[in-house]
């Protein structure tokens, strides 16, 4: 089975951000085409699937 990590991180001056783990790099990089506002407002955006992909 393989397991997709997701993460709300946040970027100063930008706002908080969808992004997903690179087992190849060991990052996490963005997902979401666009930033969010609050933390609460983007961990809404992916449970509800209201998210645009990068």
């Amino acid at each position: 089975m393989r397991v997709i990590e997701f993460e709300v991180m946040f970027e100063e001056d930008m706002g908080y951000y969808l992004a997903q783990y690179n087992e190849a790099t060991r990052r996490f990089e963005r997902v979401s085409a666009g930033f969010f506002k609050t933390h609460g407002s983007a961990v809404l955006a992916f449970f509800t699937g209201s998210w645009a992909s990068a």
